[in-house]
């Protein structure tokens, strides 16, 4: 009897031991998994956080692209603007198209094309008009003081200036293209105006 008593109270403390083992076994498996949740919720926070860095990253270079893109664009429209057509300012600016960039004016002519420096063809009317697209003058504005030959058959060179730009007049060098009409290749403003009597 003594020795059924012995074998159950062993038994019963084995299995308090037992019970306690793994009741331990639990709660540091438990603890693990906590502490593996834990950490995988920081890594979420700190991975929103460059996340969110990022995204803050990525709008400000957006916004910077922008930035640089409008004032590319807004370079590129000033270099446009002063490629198709010459500043209309009433400066002594040399700021033109550069030189030989224009595009024939087109012509009602046919060829073979003989020069006229006489203001009722059309070919005068031709080369004003090549004049005004260079000089970006409007006819009405425009003093003509010299339209002449330029040197050869096929060119030609203007003279013009506004009322206000008397003194240092536009000196217009034309070009004849065969079929597509007068075509300016260089603008100068002039020191001085050589058809002023002093």
């Amino acid at each position: 009897m003594i020795k059924l008593v012995l074998i159950a109270s062993i038994l019963f403390v084995s299995g308090i031991l037992i019970a306690m083992i793994v009741d331990a076994i639990n709660q540091s498996d438990q603890q693990q998994v906590n502490s593996e949740i834990k950490n995988g919720a920081e890594n979420n926070d700190n991975s929103n956080d460059s996340t969110d860095e990022t995204t803050t990253n990525n709008d400000q270079n957006l916004d910077q692209n922008i930035d640089e893109n409008k004032t590319i664009d807004k370079k590129e429209k000033t270099g446009e603007e002063q490629t198709d057509q010459p500043s209309n300012s009433e400066s002594n600016s040399n700021e033109f198209t550069e030189n030989g960039q224009w595009q024939p004016i087109g012509t009602k002519q046919e060829e073979p094309h003989i020069t006229t420096f006489t203001k009722e063809s059309i070919d005068w009317q031709e080369m004003v008009k090549a004049i005004t697209y260079a000089t970006n003058l409007s006819e009405e504005q425009m003093i003509i003081w010299r339209l002449e030959n330029g040197g050869a058959p096929n060119l030609a060179r203007g003279v013009v200036s506004t009322s206000m730009t008397k003194e240092t007049p536009y000196e217009v060098k034309l070009e004849w293209v065969t079929n597509e009409g007068w075509k300016p290749v260089e603008v100068n403003v002039l020191d001085q105006n050589p058809y002023i009597k002093r």
